[in-house]
């Protein structure tokens, strides 16, 4: 097998589970990463204003409403928190009001819907050993 296939085999290996489900103002990205507890994470892509060129990239508040759910507050856990914001800033992305956040144009959306699936599942492990 030379890179090239190894290459094409691995993208459809990646990507195999994974869907995308257009809503209203953009997309639902359903992955085939899941949480801790096995759901499958899910990334929101919304469309900024009228722009059919510029997104909004959001766990939507998933990651802080699972870490909620199992006990740990974020809104008064400054050291977690940071350690949230730490994540989302390798992913150059945002924590904004409980949620990762990035903004993306059209070339960048692919990557930028794996950046902020990545940061949210770093997280969802990085803390899970206070839940366990």
């Amino acid at each position: 097998m030379d890179e090239n296939v190894l290459e094409e085999k691995l993208a459809e290996e990646l990507l195999e589970g994974w869907q995308v489900v257009p809503t209203g103002s953009g997309f639902l990205v359903t992955t085939a990463w899941r949480w801790p507890t096995g759901e499958m994470i899910e990334i929101s892509v919304r469309k900024v204003a009228e722009r059919d060129d510029l997104y909004l990239v959001t766990d939507g508040g998933e990651l802080f409403n699972f870490l909620f759910a199992r006990g740990i507050d974020l809104r008064q856990d400054d050291r977690n928190m940071k350690l949230l914001q730490s994540i989302a800033a390798g992913s150059a992305a945002k924590m904004i009001d409980y949620q990762i956040v990035r903004g993306s144009n059209d070339d960048d959306l692919p990557r930028s819907i794996r950046l902020i699936a990545e940061a949210v599942k770093e997280g969802a492990f990085l803390l899970w050993h206070l839940l366990v």
